[in-house]
C-alpha cells in the first residue's frame, strides 16, 4: 500500500464501547446518543507513509474521526480506518509512549490538590467539590518533541486556553489533549493562584 497526504491506515478490532462496567455489573450502551464519547480512540498501525514517526504494528491514540463512515476504508475484509496523520495524537512501541506532532496530555488539576493553592492564611479552602478541576489549568503529563523543542517540559504547570479541555482516557487514566498552541504560560508552584466563581 503507498498512502498520499500523509494518511495513515489503522486497525481496530472494535471502534465503539458497548457497554460500560459499573462495580461488577456490565451495562449495554446505546450508541447513537453521543457516538463520539464512546469511540474508542486507540488503534493499530496497518501502513503509515515513511516520512511518519509511525511503523506497522504501533498501537497509537487517535482522534474519534476513526469511528466516523467515511474514514471506513472497504478493502481486504479487514476493519481498516484511515486518519491524517495530523489526527494521531501519540504512539505507544515497546510499550513505552511517544507524543506526536504538536500534541501533549495534561493532567488536570483538583481543587483538592492544595499544594498549588497557597496563600497568606495556609491553604486556600473552596467550596467546590473535590471532583471539580480547576479551570484552565493542568500538569503537562506527556508532551512531543515540538513541545519540549519550545521550552515546555513534562510537569510544568500550565495554563491553558478555553474550551480546549478534549477529554481523553489513556490508561484508564483522565487526561486532556490538546495542542502545543493552546499552552499560554507555565506558572511556578510557589505563585499565589486565586480561584474565580464560575
Amino acid at each position: 500500500m503507498k498512502q498520499f497526504n500523509q494518511r495513515v491506515i489503522l486497525f481496530q478490532d472494535k471502534q465503539i464501547n458497548d457497554t460500560i462496567k459499573v462495580g461488577n455489573v456490565d451495562f449495554v450502551l446505546d450508541n447513537a446518543f453521543r457516538k463520539a464519547w464512546n469511540t474508542i480512540q486507540k488503534a493499530v498501525v496497518f501502513s503509515a507513509p515513511k516520512d511518519t514517526d509511525l511503523m506497522p504494528f504501533d498501537e497509537v491514540i487517535v482522534h474519534h474521526f476513526i469511528s466516523e463512515s467515511e474514514h471506513k476504508l472497504p478493502i481486504m475484509d479487514k476493519k481498516l480506518s484511515w486518519l491524517e496523520y495530523s489526527q494521531i495524537y501519540a504512539r505507544i512501541r515497546n510499550g513505552e509512549l511517544k507524543m506526536l506532532n504538536n500534541y501533549l496530555f495534561v493532567e488536570p488539576i483538583k481543587f483538592d490538590n492544595t499544594r498549588f493553592f497557597n496563600s497568606d492564611s495556609g491553604f486556600l479552602m473552596t467550596n467546590r467539590s473535590g471532583n471539580d478541576y480547576v479551570e484552565r489549568m493542568g500538569v503537562a503529563y506527556k508532551i512531543s518533541d515540538s513541545c519540549r523543542e519550545a521550552g515546555l517540559n513534562e510537569g510544568d504547570i500550565i495554563i491553558f486556553g478555553k474550551n480546549c479541555e478534549y477529554q481523553i482516557d489513556v490508561d484508564g487514566k483522565q487526561l486532556y489533549r490538546m495542542e502545543l498552541r493552546d499552552v499560554i504560560t507555565t506558572i511556578n508552584e510557589d505563585m499565589k493562584i486565586t480561584a474565580i466563581k464560575a
